[in-house]
């Protein structure tokens, strides 16, 4: 290395300090230093997703952050990325709070620590070596793999994934049927990426400062070319629904017992008053202007009956002709828990006929940790302890039944027949189950939920900003049926229509009952035949060329080299300045 003084400069100095380069030195500082660009992205993550819906803020927030690795070369980057997921998942997240308050720290912390396991690879494989660019390309693929293994670690919680902030960008939306919500992951990290190594570049004097954003235009361009070449969807004329949405709260018993009321009461006078909205709604379904050829009850919001709706329809039909009766001649979906002879019970989307006949169910398949089962108990010495426990906190202990394999069901209706996959609750988040459906041959996918636990937050939303996703990736409409909301019709274009909402505007955490059409038809995807696959093998990709790299890495010459045997902080590297 050479350590030639320069000579001093011959041109006369202005005693004034330059303004310019005070602000870029203390901007670069800021970066440079551990704690201001994860906190600040972190919150620019939260303000791209719902209830905000900023997008600009998601490949801000990721530039600010990348800007700091890539200055820092990668130091302690996992720490600050699972800085940044604290920040982005404890508020995005904190509509489990009602539910289960230690849940969702801890999930909270998890999804972060994905973050920090992404920004520890990259850091590893890329940044400690190199400022080239060939970081931006790698770490989009790094951050696929890691959410790819969000999406299974722990049964899987693919939640607040960073393509989601584009749920209502044109060209994200309308590229969607090549890679899914993870093409908008790629779209959005590649084009911050981009940014970073600009700024980078600039706040170290160097002049090629364009062609990092070339991995960008060139991602953005093609979704662009397929989203405007892509045939529109085909719509046509599909059954009516009548989709009820009764605001019935949820309450846990601790929660009813704190707000000075008497369990027992509490729920003898609770189930009348949830048949009496529910039955008000149909009527008001059937007396209006449009046919109504199903009614559909969203999740689990059929009450509780005697006697209760068996496994076996044919062991209690009387439950499901008291059913068809309030129906009125139209056919019924009916969101209801089953039991057997052993008291098991399933999380179940019954079919029914106008006569009362049972024509097909769909059970729950992934089920919620925590909420539907605790993994392992059966292993766990102090059971009984936890179960009473969750009695007095709860009212009931978790333990449904995983449901078998996809049962779509078909529809009939005045203009022929419809089939339907049913996705009942969180599935919805879930790709793959979407995807396994629609090739059995659905025309279209209705999610059933019952998001009555969270009234207040963000987690309706966030839940029609994926749902649109799964529309948009399978080129199929999706239908929501809510207890609380969203009630609506999105298209397979991933454009929600027609839509319940209330006089005062309100979509969520009110009651009332939307009848819509749904519009068959849709069109074929790439996302179809290779679905997730196509993510895993991308992430796979990244992480292999990031070891080769890390292991048969060549020095950049475009990096300082250390002034002692020492490794430098990240601070000593900016002030001994960087070649370009």
């Amino acid at each position: 290395m050479n350590t030639t003084s320069e000579p001093p400069s011959a041109e006369p100095t202005s005693e004034e300090p330059d303004a310019g380069a005070d602000t870029g030195g203390l901007l670069r500082r800021a970066l440079a230093s551990f704690w201001p660009a994860p906190l600040a992205a972190g919150a620019l993550w939260w303000a791209s997703f719902p209830p905000l819906d900023q997008f600009w803020a998601a490949p801000l927030g990721w530039a600010l952050l990348f800007t700091s690795f890539r200055l820092r070369r990668g130091a302690k980057a996992g720490r600050q990325a699972y800085v940044a997921g604290l920040v982005l998942f404890v508020p995005g997240l904190g509509w489990i709070a009602p539910l289960v308050s230690g849940g969702w720290i801890f999930t909270a912390a998890w999804c972060a620590g994905f973050e920090a396991l992404f920004a520890w690879m990259l850091a590893r494989f890329w940044l400690r070596h190199e400022s080239r660019g060939g970081w931006i390309v790698g770490a989009a693929l790094l951050h696929l793999l890691v959410d790819m293994l969000r999406t299974i670690a722990l049964s899987g919680f693919p939640w607040l994934l960073v393509g989601y902030a584009g749920w209502q960008n044109p060209i994200l939306m309308g590229g969607a049927g090549l890679l899914g919500v993870h093409g908008a992951t790629v779209a959005i990290l590649l084009l911050a990426g981009g940014v970073a190594e600009v700024a980078a570049r600039l706040l170290e004097g160097r002049r090629d400062v364009l062609r990092p954003l070339m991995p960008a235009a060139v991602f953005w361009g093609a979704l662009a070319a397929y989203a405007g070449l892509a045939a529109p969807p085909v719509t046509g004329r599909g059954p009516s629904l009548a989709l009820l949405q009764g605001a019935i709260p949820q309450k846990l018993k601790e929660q009813v017992i704190a707000d000075g009321g008497d369990w027992q009461e509490y729920v003898a006078s609770y189930i009348p008053d949830w048949w009496a909205v529910h039955q008000r709604l149909i009527a008001e379904a059937l007396a209006g202007d449009e046919s109504v050829d199903v009614v559909v009850w969203p999740e689990t919001m059929v009450p509780p009956m005697r006697p209760r709706p068996h496994r076996d329809p044919q062991r209690t039909p009387e439950v499901w002709k008291a059913l068809a009766r309030m129906s009125g001649g139209a056919s019924t979906l009916a969101g209801v828990m089953l039991f057997d002879d052993l008291g098991r019970k399933w999380n179940s989307v019954v079919l029914i006929d106008p006569e009362g006949a049972v024509l097909g169910a769909q059970d729950k398949r992934h089920l919620a940790p925590g909420g539907e089962y605790i993994p392992g108990i059966e292993f766990l010495p102090f059971r009984e302890a936890l179960e009473k426990a969750l009695i007095e906190k709860a009212g009931f202990v978790p333990g449904v039944e995983r449901g078998a394999g996809p049962e779509v069901l078909t529809l009939r209706y005045d203009g022929g027949e419809a089939r339907v996959g049913v996705l009942i609750c969180y599935e919805s988040i879930f790709p793959e189950l979407a995807r396994e459906m629609v090739n059995d041959g659905a025309e279209f996918l209705l999610n059933a939920s019952n998001y009555g636990w969270f009234e207040g937050t963000a987690a309706m939303d966030q839940t029609l900003a994926m749902a649109c996703f799964r529309a948009a990736e399978l080129g199929v409409p999706v239908v929501m049926s809510s207890n609380n909301g969203h009630s609506v019709v999105i298209g397979a274009d991933g454009v929600p229509g027609a839509a319940l909402v209330s006089k005062d505007g309100r979509r969520t955490d009110v009651a009332g009952v939307l009848v819509a059409r749904v519009p068959l038809g849709g069109r074929a995807t790439p996302f179809r035949i290779w679905g997730e696959w196509a993510a895993w093998l991308l992430g796979c990709l990244g992480l292999v060329w990031g070891i080769f790299r890390g292991r048969f890495r060549l020095a950049d010459p475009s990096l300082p080299e250390p002034r002692s045997g020492r490794k430098e902080s990240a601070e000593e590297q900016l002030s001994s300045g960087a070649s370009g």
